[in-house]
């Protein structure tokens, strides 16, 4: 009687920074597979994120799948700059440069009305996007290097804590994910703070590292702070 022996998934691929002469050579790696619509697990601002090209319909789908969400729950897009931000934004309101000109790069995510750019058109059929620039300027110079915005989502289970070591990803998540960039352990477990401008009245849905507080005495803008209201 022969016995079927079970085959493990396969893991992630891990690429640790270690050196600047690495740098170049492990952003090309990065790089090659997210045009060859992989996942990769990348680090952001406070935590660890999964992300793929925004441009391709494949790749979002199987990306908002193994996170299970739903299309009415879309990831954030992420851009190494604010002009690259603005091509998929229909009004770049006074609020929106106020915040992006005292917080980007960094965590705070903002919510605008959304309008595709033709030359270089995303996977997104919402009304509004929410775009962030990420602190992390080696993941600017990825998206920089790719030439298009990504899309990115925590790199955990829903409920659970942030991952800020590419140890605390979760294994069934590894099992989807081409490479994981390690630079070691990430500041906090807080996501990044999410503001809708989309609306009438500037609306904090989630506050994270970035405060009310902290936002109306930089920018002057007064905000409802559903996070906390609710």
């Amino acid at each position: 009687m022969s016995t079927t022996q079970r085959e493990e998934p396969p893991m992630a691929v891990v690429l640790k920074l270690t050196t600047s002469a690495s740098r170049t050579a492990i952003t090309a790696r990065v790089v090659i597979s997210l045009k060859a619509e992989m996942i990769v697990c990348l680090p952001s601002d406070t935590c660890y994120g999964l992300s793929c090209l925004a441009t391709s319909q494949t790749v979002t789908a199987k990306l908002a799948q193994i996170k299970n969400r739903s299309a009415s729950k879309p990831f954030i897009l992420i851009t190494h700059n604010v002009q690259m931000a603005r091509h998929y934004v229909k009004v770049w309101s006074t609020e929106a440069q106020a915040i992006a000109g005292a917080f980007w790069p960094g965590p705070i995510t903002i919510i605008l009305p959304f309008s595709q750019h033709q030359a270089c058109p995303i996977a997104h059929n919402s009304n509004t996007i929410a775009v962030r620039v990420p602190g992390s300027a080696i993941l600017r110079e990825i998206i920089r290097t790719v030439g298009c915005p990504l899309w990115s989502t925590s790199a955990n289970d829903p409920g659970r804590p942030c991952a800020t070591s590419i140890r605390a990803v979760p294994v069934h998540l590894q099992e989807h994910i081409e490479l994981m960039l390690d630079v070691g352990k990430l500041p906090g477990q807080e996501p990044s703070t999410v503001i809708d401008l989309s609306k009438r009245t500037p609306t904090i849905l989630r506050e994270g590292p970035i405060k009310a507080k902290d936002i109306i005495s930089r920018t002057n803008i007064q905000l409802l702070n559903d996070d906390v209201d609710r």
